[in-house]
Parts: structure tokens; C-alpha cells; sequence
């Protein structure tokens, strides 16, 4: 089984954006419809010639929010593992130990509880 590379949807990279998301990433997004532009090209998104510019936003892998949003913001996103396979979304900030949505809602994989962490966070945190 290998690792694969969990993207953000359109939307919470604008979100990001707005409020200063400013990692390098490998890819982008380039217009209001979310069209994905450039995939790992050395020439255009590499880590030595990092430019989005002219780009709507970028398009960050979900490691990449969780690291910034803990940098940033002083916010721990992470999961937790119920019976039955089945994923809670988390988040402790600097003053408190807290649920990121309601215990009666989990979700099928740890990607998508990440995803309702990250819509939390933005909708409510920051």
C-alpha cells in the first residue's frame, strides 16, 4: 500500500488564501471554476522555483494546512479512530482541549474528517 497525496478541495484553498495561506505547493488552481493547472512540473511548481503567481490560489496538500494552521494559528488538527472504522475530527488551540464538530458525526476515512476539521477551523476559528 502506498502513501497517496490528499489535496484540499477549491473552496478551502480560497479560504486559506483570504486569511494568508502562503506554503509552496506543487500545484494551483486557476480560475473561479477550480480548474487545476500544473502537476509537478520541475519547471513551474517545483520547491527551487516555487511561483503561483497569476494563479488563483494554491492548491495545498492536507499536511500542509494542518502544519500551517498549527504554526500559524496555534490550532492542532488531528483524528481520532472510533470502533467500526470510523473517523472524529479534532482540534486543541492554545487555551483548551476541544471536539472540532459533534461526537454523532464522524466520517468513513481520516481524509474526510480532515476536510470537516478544516471547514470548522475556518468557519468558526479563524
Amino acid at each position: 500500500m502506498s502513501l497517496e497525496k490528499e489535496f484540499i478541495p477549491y473552496e478551502q484553498a480560497l479560504a486559506l488564501k483570504e486569511i494568508g495561506f502562503d506554503v509552496p505547493t506543487l500545484t494551483a488552481f486557476d480560475d473561479e471554476d477550480g480548474i487545476l493547472v500544473s502537476s509537478y512540473s520541475e519547471n513551474v511548481f517545483s520547491p527551487i522555483n516555487y511561483n503561483t503567481s497569476g494563479y488563483k490560489t494554491s492548491r495545498p496538500e492536507q499536511w500542509q494546512v494542518v502544519e500551517w494552521l498549527r504554526v500559524n494559528h496555534g490550532i492542532w488538527v488531528y483524528v481520532v479512530g472510533g470502533g467500526n472504522n470510523r473517523y472524529y475530527p479534532m482540534y486543541q488551540d492554545k487555551n483548551q482541549y476541544k471536539l472540532a464538530l459533534d461526537l454523532d458525526k464522524c466520517y468513513d476515512t481520516p481524509q474526510e474528517a480532515y476536510s470537516a476539521a478544516f471547514d470548522y477551523i475556518l468557519n468558526n476559528l479563524i
